[in-house]
């Protein structure tokens, strides 16, 4: 395979059996002979693109780091010694002659220059973040690389240059660009997701990327070889006559010959990412030819400078976090209209070259897209009768048009296996592309009484759409619960003797299941967590915590009947945990941002954040609050995770913290009509608190001589006042008023309630 790592992402580990030794760099010329500085300009034979400047840090005459504080936060080269320890990496002097190491150094300065002077992007997060890049990492025999979210590693047996080191900071521009979609931006399929799809464009857009950067910084000794370490070397101007390590061949055409289904999905990813590769080629040099289905076509190439344009303002701009390769051509074609305009030859081009791939028609084309199911939805308003209502979208089609007033548009929807329901929608105003109208059905869904989970089917037709791969979505489910019945919810059994009582809402790379690792008594307890290893970039306040990434964003819900309550207070047992890895890629454990959990009541956040203060031992709590404010109604009561890292992703042969990725593990939740006393003292020997009573502050000694992580003060009604991680000593409590409170300290050992008196 081209490489064995996504970069944001990372999957398992594919090894390739082969190694070769680059020859040892010279010294061109040398006129160091007094301590300098990290902006030192030196000539220097590099091995793969002959005599180069690099810019390095001089602090003698033999002496000359790999460092380069000119370019944002710097650029820096280290060598991992054929092993995968980051923290054991060294600088590398350019005077030890570390094969490859120069190489490196001008590659990385030159995708930096590439992403600054074409795109104006001031490194891969567009703040200066510092460009790291490690050579020599794992054993001489693996030609894979990554990009770990910071850093990009090369491997010991792969040659570091600009499209290989372009292609991996990439993946950080994407990471950084995720989630900063326009509201205008095309609508995604409706075609069925398939994460397959999604992570293919994702190594494709950087295949491109790194591509387009070779090409801008070494014009003259350019090629389409994707690397050139036999036997990795990828054509992508001949996907189907380049052959990967284990003698297999590259698609050129969508689910055509050579198109992986089946296999690991690092293998898939990086199999069908040729196909995009292909298409990008194609309208940069054009070609023509018969792609597998028979279709011949014909580009005319554009010029690679204009074709990286339009690809990098899809996949910066448009590219969206489920897209397939549909949408990659919507995204395209709208970022070419943006850059080039309606109806333009660089538009026309780019249909033509994702024709000859097999994706979408050769022609300008009316495009009507079912966007989303509006109705019916997954809540706690979920009648007898319900109107489905369904959001469509017109995508731009590379020239401006529009549908006219009076066009019939036949909508069809499927409830189960009735039989369909077939309304024809009179359009009453031009629908201008780009526009997203909706449509309500006039026969609504007799929804029977109630039951665990029912499957929606709907569809548009339209006689002059010729995309139809987006007009329909097949088995969308809904679900309809039972009001909470008032039975503690302990998922024992698997769940089945309540589970009409509660619904969820994942993400699609989000669980949220019963779970026998999430017990807290019994057998079963609920989790929710990640199912990727995505450790992501973080916001920049814990409040945006579930503001961004609704992939990995998991809910649990209950509808609760409270309209004839006095009282209301729920009860439930808590544990979370969180991945090693964010202490190796943030330098500390982040635990304001990653694991998050909260409540929602109706929609709205109640009370604080919950985060796990260790990895793997936190200790279980039990929370009380009061919900008083809701005795009387009908309400949505949801607890919603946020959670990067999954347990497989968290214990690769490489990356081994031995700790169980992030999740919320949660047992035994009780709604109940009651008063509620408080949160309950559950007091140990294992802390002291002085003085009690106390005015501005408190101190808090632990016996065992365990850490402190987590001091916690609620109000006599339970809501949570303070909320303190990693607490110093003495505890500044002066924005409490006179009262009576329950402080809760936690450690990485133990947990103690007990009553606090401020005055």
């Amino acid at each position: 395979m081209k490489k064995f790592y996504t970069g944001l992402i990372i999957s398992l580990i594919t090894f390739t059996l082969h190694a070769q030794q680059e020859a040892n760099t010279g010294i061109a010329s040398n006129t160091m002979d007094e301590i300098q500085n990290c902006d030192t300009e030196i000539e220097i034979n590099t091995i793969y693109y002959g005599l180069q400047t690099i810019t390095v840090d001089s602090v003698a005459p033999d002496t000359a780091w790999l460092r380069d504080c000119t370019r944002g936060g710097g650029v820096e080269t280290y060598n991992m010694n054929y092993n995968f320890l980051w923290q054991n990496a060294q600088l590398i002097n350019l005077y030890d002659n570390v094969p490859g190491a120069s190489d490196a150094h001008f590659a990385t300065e030159k995708v930096y220059d590439f992403y600054l002077n074409k795109y104006g992007l001031n490194s891969y997060d567009g703040n200066g973040a510092k460009m790291v890049t490690y050579i020599n990492f794992g054993p001489s025999f693996m030609t894979g690389s990554l990009f770990n979210g910071i850093a990009t590693s090369i491997g010991s047996g792969a040659q570091p240059l600009i499209d290989l080191i372009g292609h991996e900071f990439t993946h950080g521009v994407h990471g950084y660009a995720g989630g900063k979609y326009p509201s205008g931006k095309p609508a995604a399929s409706s075609k069925s997701y398939d994460a397959n799809e999604t992570g293919a464009l994702s190594e494709s857009y950087c295949d491109i990327m790194g591509t387009a950067a070779e090409y801008w910084a070494v014009p003259g000794t350019f090629s389409w070889l994707f690397g050139t370490t036999d036997p990795t070397k990828y054509d992508m101007s001949d996907p189907n006559g380049s052959l990967s390590p284990v003698g297999t061949h590259y698609p050129d055409t969508y689910e055509g010959n050579y198109w992986l289904f089946d296999g690991s999905w690092t293998a898939i990813v990086h199999t069908n990412a040729a196909v995009q590769d292909y298409c990008f080629y194609l309208l940069s040099d054009g070609g023509t030819g018969t792609n597998d289905y028979g279709d011949d076509y014909n580009v005319v190439g554009i010029g690679i400078d204009h074709a990286s344009d339009i690809f990098y303002r899809a996949l910066t701009v448009y590219m969206s976090t489920t897209a397939q390769f549909i949408d990659s051509r919507q995204f395209t074609i709208q970022a070419a209209i943006d850059l080039f305009g309606d109806c333009s030859n660089e538009v026309e081009q780019l249909i033509h070259a994702w024709y000859a791939v097999g994706v979408g028609p050769d022609t300008y084309t009316r495009d009507l897209a079912l966007k989303t199911v509006v109705s019916p939805v997954n809540d706690c308003d979920l009648n007898d009768e319900v109107t489905v209502e369904l959001e469509v979208v017109y995508n731009y089609s590379g020239c401006t048009d529009m549908i006219p007033a009076g066009t019939p548009i036949e909508m069809s929807y499927q409830w189960d296996s009735d039989t369909p329901v077939v309304e024809t929608w009179v359009l009453d105003e031009d629908f201008n592309e780009g526009e997203t109208w909706s449509y309500s059905f006039a026969t609504p869904i007799n929804i029977p009484e109630i039951a665990v989970a029912y499957e929606l089917s709907v569809w548009i037709n339209y006689d002059q759409d010729a995309i139809v791969v987006n007009n329909s979505l097949e088995a969308y489910p809904v679900e309809r619960k039972y009001d909470y019945d008032g039975n503690i919810m302990d998922f024992e059994l698997g769940g089945f003797t309540n589970i009409n009582t509660f619904y969820t809402k994942s993400g699609i790379w989000a669980r949220a299941e019963i779970d026998t690792a999430a017990k807290h008594t019994g057998d079963n307890g609920f989790l929710m967590g990640s199912s990727i290893f995505n450790p992501n970039t973080l916001p920049e306040d814990p409040a945006l915590n579930f503001e961004t990434k609704p992939e990995l964003i998991s809910q649990l819900c209950f509808c609760v009947d409270a309209t004839e309550w006095e009282h209301v207070t729920v009860n439930f047992d808590l544990k979370q945990t969180h991945s090693g890895m964010y202490m190796f890629l943030y330098g500390n454990d982040s635990t304001e941002f990653l694991s998050s959990m909260r409540m929602l009541v109706n929609g709205e956040q109640f009370g604080e954040q919950f985060h796990p203060d260790t990895y793997t031992d936190d200790p279980w709590v039990t929370h009380t609050f009061s919900l008083d404010q809701w005795a009387g109604t009908y309400f949505e009561f949801c607890f919603q995770s946020k959670n990067y890292v999954n347990d497989e992703g968290d214990n690769t042969p490489i990356f081994a913290w031995d700790t169980d990725g992030d999740n919320t593990y949660l047992d035994n939740i009780l709604f109940a009509d009651e008063i509620f006393t408080g949160v309950p003292e559950d007091k140990t020997n294992d802390f002291a608190i002085y003085p009690n009573p106390a005015n501005d502050k408190v101190f808090i000694s632990h016996e065992n001589g365990s850490s402190i992580t987590e001091v916690n003060i609620y109000n006599q009604v339970g809501q949570q006042l303070l909320h303190i991680y990693n607490p110093g000593n003495p505890l500044d409590i002066s924005t409490l008023e006179n009262g009576i409170y329950i402080i809760e300290i936690i450690s990485n050992q133990s947990a103690s309630r007990e009553k606090l008196i401020v005055r």
